[in-house]
């Protein structure tokens, strides 16, 4: 599973549409599911993402502020994941969210 603990209060709206997309991808990526905390917008969306914690997830923090790939075959699909960050490069998502965040 993967998760981001800091959403929400980590970046307004715009940087939490980044940061979602971002994890959505990687779950995709890695094939195991999404969990994010209490989100105030969750209600605007259809499909909202799950809520749950992952208190001994292995944290990964974004280091800087501009694209950099992630090192995916490093990523252990077996593990949890806390990610911190903006991620606002669209190059993070996957083409399946940008249709579905889209519709």
């Amino acid at each position: 599973m993967v998760t981001m603990s800091q959403f929400g209060p980590h970046g307004r709206l715009g940087n939490q549409l980044f940061q979602w997309q971002f994890l959505d991808a990687l779950a995709k990526r890695l094939n195991t599911g999404l969990v994010l905390p209490k989100w105030e917008y969750a209600d605007c969306f259809e499909n909202p993402p799950k809520v749950g914690l992952l208190p001994n997830a292995v944290k990964i923090e974004e280091p800087h502020y501009k694209f950099d790939p992630v090192p995916y075959e490093n990523l252990n699909p077996s593990k949890d994941y806390d990610l911190t960050g903006y991620w606002q490069s669209e190059k993070y998502a996957h083409q399946d969210f940008k249709v579905r965040f889209r519709d």
